[in-house]
């Protein structure tokens, strides 16, 4: 098996953290939304064991391929389940399975964008020259070269408003237009060209590599229609577990993500519409950060964000 490290396979955050607040048991039901390639699947079905069973999905087929080759090289004996899918669309995919709400002991959603994407060739990344694809699975709506060709100025700079909080999203949106009238932005140099009177090659070199991390969030973002597709994840991981102690542990990377798992936390702390028995209580206070050292280690890692609740009958929550 490959090294964690490998290119071809995505190092996962915070993997301690999540084990220590999600508290996977042996024997147990987990549910884990954006698998990518496994890593933290593979230590959380370690820990389930032989009477153990997870669901994985993630929309990424080739992704789900390599976590299903890794967690049977390692020998894992918890029996797991891959699907290839949206976790927004969960109810239809679980279906087949029998899973009903109110299943899973453990769930766990990483929104991140995953390494092995990053080197996959297909526009992800500014640093590789390849085309503006950008989609997760190859099903699609519209790849990030169709939408700088077709977007308006206006609807560009709502997205990278929306999607990046970019404080220059009028003005990149405008040197998007003015650059594809000559030529077509269809390759990630292309992009970096239409946008290099924006952020310049000879700015500080820190503020120009967030500016455009921030500029190819929000084209990943609106191509994969991140946002709302991240929010009827959560809606479902939520709605799986057990009303009775069943934990779910959040990643997130962005200030859009954060917002998200924000209102959504506030929306079930206490009983309402639809959720008139139970509720979520905060296992984290706020969010956790990952450690200096794996930062260090892996740079990627430096925007998460791990939030980890409980869900509870409203009968057995402490007053």
């Amino acid at each position: 098996m490959k090294d964690e490290k490998s290119p071809s396979l995505h190092v996962s955050v915070m993997i301690a953290e999540v084990l220590e607040h999600l508290c996977p048991m042996p024997g147990g039901m987990h549910l884990e939304l954006g698998v990518s390639t496994g890593g933290h699947l593979l230590e959380i079905a370690a820990r389930l064991g032989e009477g153990g069973f997870a669901v994985a999905v993630d929309l990424d087929a080739d992704a789900v391929a390599i976590a299903n080759a890794r967690l049977k090289d390692a020998g894992i004996g918890c029996k797991v389940e891959f699907l290839h899918g949206n976790y927004a669309d969960l109810p239809r995919l679980l279906s087949p399975l029998g899973a009903r709400p109110g299943s899973f002991d453990t769930a766990l959603l990483d929104a991140g964008m995953s390494g092995y994407q990053l080197a996959a060739g297909r526009g992800f990344s500014y640093a590789d020259d390849s085309p503006l694809d950008m989609r997760y699975g190859a099903t699609g709506e519209w790849t990030a070269a169709e939408l700088l060709s077709d977007a308006g100025e206006a609807e560009l700079a709502e997205i990278l408003t929306r999607y990046g909080d970019l404080p220059d999203a009028a003005k990149a949106a405008r040197a998007i237009c003015e650059f594809r009238e000559s030529a077509a932005i269809s390759t990630s140099k292309d992009l970096l060209d239409a946008v290099s009177s924006v952020w310049p090659a000879k700015m500080p070199h820190g503020k120009r590599m967030r500016r455009l991390g921030q500029l190819y969030m929000a084209l990943r973002e609106a191509v994969n229609d991140g946002n709302e597709g991240l929010r009827g994840g959560i809606e479902n991981a939520i709605a799986y577990l057990k009303a009775d102690g069943g934990r779910f542990a959040l990643l997130t990377f962005s200030g859009g993500e954060n917002v998200i798992a924000k209102e959504i936390a506030r929306k079930y702390r206490k009983c309402g519409e639809g959720n008139p028995d139970w509720i979520l209580k905060r296992i984290t206070r706020g969010a956790l950060r990952p450690s200096f050292g794996e930062v260090k280690a892996n740079p990627a890692a430096h925007s998460a964000m791990l939030r980890v609740f409980e869900k509870r009958r409203a009968s057995k929550v402490e007053v």
